[in-house]
């Protein structure tokens, strides 16, 4: 009998992608909670860290990565009908 443990074993970890995605979320955080002080400071950094960290992931994948893809496939495409004007 074989046994599969090994085989469905899944390594965790945080790509580069990741560690981006929380950079771009905590750099404007630290900089605009630099303007609170005491218990705001430490309410405030970690929601605006998500809030930025979140928005910056809906601009890449949702709107960034859609576009380029759009824009890749119409270059590849030039035997489009609907751009081609035979009149």
């Amino acid at each position: 009998m074989i046994r599969c443990s090994n085989y469905k074993s899944v390594e965790t970890g945080w790509t580069l992608l990741d560690l981006l995605v929380c950079m771009v979320g905590v750099l404007p955080g630290l900089w605009v909670s630099s303007f609170f002080h005491g218990v705001w400071l430490a309410v405030v950094l970690p929601v605006l860290s998500l809030v930025f960290g979140v928005g910056f992931w809906c601009f890449l994948f949702l709107w960034l990565l859609p576009l380029i893809e759009r824009h890749r496939k119409a270059r590849h495409n030039p035997d489009d009908d609907s751009r081609r004007s035979d009149s």
